[in-house]
């Protein structure tokens, strides 16, 4: 199979599937009449989704995996959501030399369990997570990457907290590209150059790293941290209120209780602190 590789930006939206969407079963078919026919043809997938296409229109689209979580909107708010979030990010990209050129370097390790702290808290003890709210979300906006009326419009909105980060973790997807034409045996295939979608989501990624690694750095001593939150004692609390509060960032604080030598309770959530 012959490859080549793209940085159309055109080539990088995503098509309207509503009106073509198959089941596997219907799709696989769809391709396999093509063939039958000699018809030239070409198949587009772009992340879980496969797309066919005839002289340039869509005749069929599929999902190949159909197990996303997107929350308790629908499959069409979703679709929506992101197109709109892509548009206007590739917008911004163009028009934001130095948007379009950032690397942000990770700070240290994304997540750390101080398993010598949680083995001296005794059992029944309290102590509390400190989370970012929308914590990509947030961080994005910061950068850059998201305008001010599309912050505003789904930060706050708990229907979007999947959409949101999911629309940074796709950005990664691969997108390519493949015809297929009944006097070529062998197919040809373009692979799009996702380099720089790819470095938009590790920039999010790094600089929310950067901010809980300095938050853990004012808590001197912390039980854990993660992607977007770090759980202290309570003694620790305000600390880092205060830092977070310094970075104009939005969060939530959770009451945990350490219930046994491996979980505790996150709330009223059951979570387990580390294998035994």
């Amino acid at each position: 199979m012959k490859v080549t590789r793209c940085v159309n930006r055109k080539f990088l939206g995503m098509p309207r599937y509503d009106k073509m969407s198959l089941t596997p079963a219907q799709y696989s078919l769809g391709k396999t009449a093509q063939n039958k026919n000699g018809t030239a043809f070409s198949e587009q997938q772009f992340g879980s989704r496969k797309s066919l296409y005839i002289r340039g229109m869509i005749i069929g689209s599929t999902m190949v995996e159909s197990n996303l979580n997107i929350g308790t909107i629908t499959n069409q708010e979703f679709r929506l959501f992101l197109a709109g979030f892509n548009k206007k990010l590739y917008k911004r990209l163009r028009n934001e030399k130095l948007l379009f050129d950032l690397k942000i370097t990770r700070s240290g390790p994304v997540s750390r369990k101080m398993t010598a702290t949680w083995q001296k808290l005794p059992i029944g003890s309290f102590f509390y997570n400190i989370d970012l709210s929308a914590a990509y979300w947030q961080i994005a906006y910061r950068i850059g990457y998201i305008d001010t009326i599309t912050f505003q419009k789904y930060l706050e909105d708990d229907r979007y907290k999947q959409a949101k980060r999911l629309c940074f973790s796709f950005l990664g997807r691969e997108n390519k590209m493949t015809y297929f034409h009944p006097n070529q045996q062998t197919p040809v295939e373009i692979r799009c150059d996702m380099t720089v979608l790819r470095t938009v989501y590790d920039n999010v990624r790094n600089e929310l790293n950067r901010i809980i690694v300095k938050a853990a750095e004012h808590a001197g001593e912390f039980i854990e941290y993660n992607t977007d939150g770090i759980t202290v004692f309570h003694t620790q609390v305000n600390q880092i209120k205060k830092y977070f509060q310094s970075e104009s960032l939005m969060f939530k604080i959770t009451k945990c209780k350490k219930i046994s030598d491996t979980h505790y309770l996150h709330g009223a959530v059951l979570r387990k602190f580390k294998n035994k």
